[in-house]
C-alpha cells in the first residue's frame, strides 16, 4: 500500500522544483533579452573584491566576507567602470564581455551568466526519491 504523505511530499518538492527552474529560465531569458539590446565593451577582472563587512567600526578577524570578482570595463565615452561581477571569472586579469546601458553605464553586467539551477535539481531528486519510496512502502 503506498504511503501518501511521502507521495504527496516527493510530489510537492517536484513542484516547487519546477517552479525555481522556471523562474531561473525566465531570469536567464531576461538577461538575454537585456544584454541583445544593450551597449557591448571588453572587461577585465581587475581584482577580487571582499564584501559582506556592513558596519561603521574597523572589520575584525571574526566578521565573516564574501569575495566577489570586480570587472573594469571602458564605456563608449571613454569613461572606466568596474562593477561587482559574481558571474566573472575568479582569476584577475580574466577578460569579460560586459553590456550596459549607455545612459548608465555603471549598472552594466557580465554577459555571460551562469544558471542557477542547483536548488531545482536537488530538490527534484528529492522529490523523485520520495515519490518512489512512498509508491513501494
Amino acid at each position: 500500500m503506498p504511503d501518501t504523505s511521502l507521495v504527496a511530499a516527493g510530489a510537492a518538492a517536484c513542484a516547487v522544483a519546477a517552479f525555481f527552474w522556471r523562474a531561473d529560465s525566465k531570469a536567464h531569458r531576461s538577461h538575454e533579452v537585456w544584454c541583445a539590446g544593450a551597449a557591448k565593451a571588453e572587461g577585465f577582472v581587475s581584482r577580487i573584491g571582499r564584501r559582506g563587512h556592513l558596519s561603521r567600526n574597523a572589520p575584525t578577524s571574526s566578521d565573516s566576507f564574501y569575495t566577489v570578482p570586480i570587472v573594469r570595463f571602458r564605456a563608449a565615452d571613454g569613461v572606466e567602470y568596474e562593477i561587482d561581477a559574481a558571474d566573472a571569472p575568479k582569476t584577475v586579469g580574466a577578460p569579460l564581455q560586459v553590456a550596459y546601458d549607455p545612459n548608465l553605464p555603471s549598472g552594466a553586467r557580465p554577459v555571460p551568466r551562469t544558471r542557477k539551477i542547483g536548488c531545482s535539481v536537488v530538490l527534484l531528486a528529492i522529490g523523485i526519491f520520495l515519490v518512489g519510496w512512498g509508491m513501494t512502502h
